[in-house]
């Protein structure tokens, strides 16, 4: 399953528009896999508290357009979410970025949250004395409110790495894709995306016959 940059924002707009939608007054919010209210959809309760896991969830798994229960990570309890994503190895000791996953991994149930960015959680809580809006479900908090009782940070998003294209000044850099990675220490990028970035026509049509594909200029 692809964590791709495109896909961690969809996570962080679909919090924070569950968050939102609470703050003005909404029981439920209907999230959609594309910002156009297309693909996968799932109906998120809002003022429930004390669901953390199932919001994550949610989150997760409309952003990727999986049918519900079926994220890797899903579990009864939040502990036990927590405890898979580290058996995968997601703990991260970095700064955190949006999409990353804030946990605290203590007493029966545990706690988990969605970094969003700018210093917030988005979260779904029984606490009615942190966040906004105040009252008990989703909403949006600052993580200092959390900060001491956090007991991991985990990123599921992959180390994409930017190309860009230098043209001549004052023209500024091209994005050409970030979808580059390191492979066995050498970078490797999507040749379709790379060469169109560039302005080049990309022929795959001798790839099966010749595993040779062409770029030209247009």
């Amino acid at each position: 399953m692809s964590y791709t940059r495109a896909i961690m924002s969809r996570v962080v707009e679909v919090a924070k528009a569950a968050a939102k939608a609470h703050a003005a007054g909404a029981r439920t919010y209907t999230a959609h896999q594309h910002a156009d209210g297309t693909g996968v959809s799932q109906v998120m309760d809002l003022v429930t508290g004390g669901m953390c896991n199932r919001f994550v969830r949610q989150c997760f798994e409309v952003a990727l357009g999986i049918p519900e229960q079926t994220w890797v990570y899903r579990a009864g309890r939040a502990v036990w979410t927590l405890d898979s994503l580290d058996a995968a190895g997601k703990g991260v000791g970095d700064a955190m970025q949006p999409g990353d996953i804030v946990g605290i991994h203590t007493g029966k149930f545990g706690h988990i949250a969605i970094y969003v960015g700018a210093g917030m959680v988005a979260e779904n809580t029984s606490s009615n004395t942190r966040g906004m809006p105040r009252q008990a479900g989703t909403k949006v908090t600052p993580y200092s409110a959390l900060a001491e009782r956090v007991t991991g940070i985990y990123r599921l998003a992959e180390p994409g790495i930017l190309v860009t294209l230098r043209t001549l000044a004052p023209a500024p850099e091209v994005r050409v894709t970030d979808k580059a990675r390191i492979i066995d220490g050498r970078a490797w990028a999507p040749v379709r995306e790379m060469a169109q970035g560039l302005g080049l026509r990309v022929d795959a049509s001798q790839l099966a016959t010749d595993d040779r594909i062409v770029l030209s200029k247009e």
